[in-house]
């Protein structure tokens, strides 16, 4: 009878801690069932942000926006939007405006006056970007 009274005592007494724990649960939520996902779940993880985003493309600015495009420009390499190699800066021409007409630009030995309306400079690269083909440049 000792034996049996022990018995129902534990029973009660690991009742108790089940049914505090239980109500500890519900209003302070643990941990694991906070963190860990829920094994029926059909949502698939978001995609990692490297996959999902390209690199920004550079952006070039008008001549007229070079700050000393006399200096600044002069040396900088000349590319065609494909990014084939045209010829580098020799000079600047200004009007009577200060603002940049043409750049003076060595192509195969010879210098070609190129419009500045036709060029985009890229500061990062200190080059000028022009919407013409070496080819179509006379």
């Amino acid at each position: 009878m000792l034996l049996r009274s022990s018995i129902i005592a534990g029973a009660a007494a690991l009742a108790l801690v089940g049914f505090a724990q239980a109500a500890g649960s519900a209003d302070m939520p643990s941990a694991q069932t906070t963190t860990a996902p829920s094994p029926t779940s059909t949502t698939p993880p978001p995609a990692p942000a490297a996959e999902t985003t390209a690199p920004a493309p550079a952006v070039g600015i008008s001549l007229n926006e070079v700050q000393n495009p006399k200096q600044t420009l002069r040396g900088a390499a000349v590319k065609d939007s494909k990014g084939d190699a045209i010829g580098e800066v020799k000079s600047v021409q200004l009007d009577p405006a200060g603002k940049v007409a043409a750049v003076n630009v060595s192509i195969n030995g010879k210098n070609v006056a190129l419009k500045a309306d036709t060029l985009t400079y890229m500061q990062a690269e200190n080059t000028l970007v022009s919407s013409q083909a070496k080819a179509d440049i006379h």
